[in-house]
């Protein structure tokens, strides 16, 4: 499980900034093309490498 790529992490940070108390499936799911799954992992990865992963429950798993 690698990072997402450029484009994917706009898409992530932007869905973040639009719905603030997603989990990260939904997330995920969001972000994800018909033809590409963005895995949760790679989501929850990039989200903690930057310190946007909220210790709370509001960023769910």
């Amino acid at each position: 499980m690698g990072f997402p790529t450029d484009g994917e992490a706009i898409v992530i940070l932007v869905q973040l900034i639009k719905h603030p108390g997603i989990g990260i499936e939904q997330l995920a799911r969001k972000v994800s093309k018909q033809d590409k799954r963005i895995d949760p992992v790679a989501v929850r990865r990039f989200l903690q490498f930057h310190g946007l992963l909220k210790k709370t429950s509001d960023t769910k798993q």
